[in-house]
């Protein structure tokens, strides 16, 4: 068996080699560009021409480092979105060219996606379930498949297409949020995540159901210290970011895009509904699903449902922010198999068949975001209609190539419809979750 063991731990690092060289197949990194032309432009050492939250700041860095840069043409910048705390951890990568740069940011990655594995694994072994392959496979070779499943995930493989920051947040979060809290309180690090992007200082609402006052606190001074660091050695910037660009949605993008997870976004897609209807539509939808989560989370906590408990808290930002890009849900990977250990037992037990099956759909459905993109699946859809001569838009783009055609007519209302269904089936998961939580388990045998 040992033998064996060797031969199976071998398989398992080539196909973790594997995945890495798949996820490299095909590479953007146009939101690393951002994060770099960002620590260029407040780095006092380089004479950058654009201010940081100029809408064309990437224009030099494209021009300088001769990257291919597809959208430069029309006249599309993707714009610095971030606090000025954000660029100032990037004045270091800023020293390096830009190739050298993504290369070491994208490294990280791997050792990122081991500690997400040995997380899932611990919490496996103590929820006494029985381990994928376990007869075969050595607890580092389940570490090292499970980790090569993870970047393999679709959240995980559009960080490596963007070259974005989402996996060293999560690893911040994680970190913070399972180690003891004893000499540093609990929260720190989530306030330093939140001062790179904001939508982590809604996890306070765990901290608030465990109770937790002192982790409350610490997450506040936390965040408000990386507001003072960016006033302190960005004064201009900071002020531009809190009174202007903050409030600008114009910045950040398309808030029903094909590619947003955000309640908002899978509301826009489903009633067709946009500006006033949709805000309201929004926002009570985010308010209900916050108490919702915010009981599944109180209840969590009675079962010792930890890392479940965990990753629904970093799952329910990325829903409730006004928008949620597909890459934002790196989360996903570690919250489905948590909801296999601990939502679909208690899904089983249900007496209600109807009940059962509207729980086990909407575990497959939401599976498919493990698989791809929702803007993937888009053009899934679109390849599939036009096949069948379903499709509706086929003479709307005249003297377009396929690739163009397939990535407008995904935006396109039916197709957006259709490719909502995944984001909305993982939303009332998590209800049922909550619901199946509040239900004794003696009356559901």
């Amino acid at each position: 068996m040992t033998r064996y063991r060797w031969g199976i731990t071998g398989a398992c690092i080539l196909f973790l080699a594997g995945v890495i060289v798949y996820n490299l197949r095909e590479f953007l990194a146009y939101d690393y560009l951002v994060y770099y032309a960002g620590g260029k432009s407040v780095n006092w050492f380089l004479d950058y021409p654009s201010s940081l939250y100029d809408l064309d700041i990437l224009r030099e860095t494209v021009r300088a480092e001769n990257f291919r840069y597809i959208f430069g043409d029309d006249g599309l910048w993707l714009a610095f979105t971030y606090p000025p705390f954000a660029s100032i951890l990037f004045i270091p990568a800023s020293f390096l060219p830009l190739r050298v740069a993504i290369g070491l940011h994208l490294v990280f990655f791997v050792p990122i996606a081991f500690y997400c594995a040995k997380v899932l694994r611990d919490y496996l072994v103590k929820r006494n379930s029985r381990l994928l392959f376990e007869k075969y496979l050595s607890p580092f070779s389940f570490i090292v498949l499970c980790a090569a499943l993870i970047l393999l995930s679709a959240p995980w493989r559009n960080n490596f297409l963007y070259g974005q920051i989402n996996p060293y947040l999560l690893a911040l979060i994680l970190y913070d949020l399972l180690r003891p809290g004893t000499r540093i309180p609990r929260g720190v690090f989530i306030g330093i995540a939140a001062g790179i992007k904001l939508t982590p200082l809604a996890i306070g609402i765990l901290f608030l159901v465990r109770k937790e006052w002192k982790s409350i606190i610490a997450l506040g001074v936390s965040f408000a210290g990386t507001i003072a660091a960016g006033f302190a050695v960005l004064p201009q910037q900071s002020l531009t970011y809190w009174g202007s660009v903050i409030w600008d949605p114009s910045r950040v993008g398309n808030p029903i895009s094909s590619n947003s997870v955000a309640i908002q976004g899978i509301l826009g897609r489903m009633t067709f509904q946009d500006g006033t209807v949709l805000k309201a539509l929004y926002g009570i939808t985010a308010i209900a699903l916050i108490a919702v989560a915010g009981h599944a989370l109180w209840k969590m906590e009675q079962h010792n449902l930890y890392l479940s408990q965990v990753s629904l808290a970093v799952l329910v930002p990325v829903f409730v922010s006004p928008i949620s890009w597909f890459h934002h849900a790196v989360i996903l990977p570690i919250f489905m198999v948590c909801a296999a250990v601990d939502f679909l037992p208690l899904a089983a037990r249900w007496r209600s068949r109807a009940g059962r099956i509207l729980c086990y759909t909407c575990y497959a459905l939401s599976s498919l975001m493990l698989v791809n993109t929702l803007l993937d699946w888009g053009k899934l859809v679109v390849r599939f209609w036009r096949r069948v001569d379903f499709y509706p838009f086929t003479g709307r783009y005249p003297g377009v190539d396929a690739h163009t055609l397939l990535l407008r007519a995904a935006d396109e209302q039916p197709v957006m419809f259709v490719t909502s269904i995944p984001a909305l089936a993982l939303v009332v998961l998590v209800v049922l979750w909550a619901v199946l939580l509040r239900r004794p388990a003696e009356n559901m045998q």
